[in-house]
């Protein structure tokens, strides 16, 4: 599997060729794929959390 991916990578336009090895190359782009990834996960969660705070508020508020 790990060679496909390499074949994938050495024809893709994502991975800078400036005369890195395969694995160096592979390590960079699964990093960059990674942190935007993650910067989605937290966007998408930290907005989902921010309606439950509203709805808990709304409610604790009715029951007072």
């Amino acid at each position: 599997i790990m060679k496909q991916v390499l074949g994938v990578l050495q024809d893709s336009t994502i991975a800078s060729k400036s005369g890195k090895d395969n694995r160096s190359r592979f390590w960079g782009v699964y990093k960059r794929v990674a942190e935007e990834h993650d910067g989605e996960f937290l966007e998408r969660y930290t907005s989902d959390m921010d309606i439950v705070l509203v709805f808990v508020r709304f409610t604790s508020s009715s029951l007072t």
